[in-house]
């Protein structure tokens, strides 16, 4: 994600208003906003409902739940906007924790599916004792917004 000087992004929330069979991966469930560089002026994320404002500084990971403990349904109070950058420019990548696999969704275009854990051959940073099945069902019951500097 880029934001020249002036860019903003309006207020959102990261969920599908409603989770469908055909909506791929279900649910977004956790967001996590890695700040790539230390933005000059501006280009805060704010959460709206909540009144926190996080500033983006190189290396920061913000992480929070995107719905209702143990459910599917969207949390309002994570509804957030990114501020427009008033000086240099804003870079972050994000991750979104998904209710399903997003390996089970028939892509448009895509070949075949995507292997898994076994057909992969070696698990690398994935690795774990629990099989695949397993590690997806886990669910994070947590209410807290992380913010790691």
């Amino acid at each position: 994600i880029q934001y020249a000087e002036g860019q903003k992004y309006a207020p959102h929330m990261d969920t599908h208003a409603e989770t469908t069979d055909e909506t791929p991966g279900g649910q977004r469930l956790v967001t996590c906003l890695l700040y790539l560089n230390d933005v000059e002026e501006g280009g805060t994320t704010d959460f709206v409902k909540l009144g926190l404002s996080v500033a983006a500084k190189a290396g920061r990971l913000l992480c929070f739940h995107n719905c209702s403990p143990g459910t599917n349904v969207p949390d309002p109070r994570t509804l957030h906007t990114g501020s427009a950058v008033v000086a240099g420019e804003k870079w972050a990548v994000n991750k979104w924790l998904w209710s399903r696999s997003m390996a089970d969704y028939n892509w448009p275009g895509r070949a075949a599916a995507w292997p898994t854990d076994t057909e992969a051959g070696e698990a690398g940073p994935t690795e774990s004792a629990e099989p695949p099945a397993q590690r997806r069902r886990k669910r994070l019951s947590s209410r807290e917004i992380w913010i790691l500097s």
